[in-house]
């Protein structure tokens, strides 16, 4: 809830942390404390959206994705952003389905 509903700061770590939820170590859960100590530390931070003459209406899209990030795998992840007038509207992390050879196929797959 904490990433899909209110805050894309964290999407990565928790994306990451959850993919150990059926079997949590220590660290994991060492990690999820953190997470929430952030958002905790955070929660005056908020995501916001200015008009002004340069922004107004200005609609930008980010994408990334990293080659065989994913140790277990050698999958990719692949990272969204959508901005609207200066704040996010919609954003996504996740780990690619297929398993690309060389990044350019990556790069084709990282926005589907």
């Amino acid at each position: 809830y904490l990433v899909a509903s209110t805050r894309g700061d964290p999407a990565f770590t928790v994306s990451q942390l959850s993919r150990f939820m059926a079997n949590p170590g220590q660290s994991h859960v060492a990690a999820a404390k953190r997470v929430l100590l952030y958002a905790k530390g955070t929660r005056e931070v908020s995501i916001t959206f200015t008009k002004d003459a340069t922004t107004a209406n200005q609609l930008y899209a980010f994408v990334d994705a990293d080659h065989a990030g994913d140790p277990e795998g050698c999958r990719s992840v692949t990272g969204f952003c959508v901005m609207l007038n200066g704040g996010a509207v919609s954003w996504e992390s996740k780990r690619q389905k297929v398993t690309a050879l060389i990044s350019a196929v990556l790069e084709f797959y990282a926005p589907s």
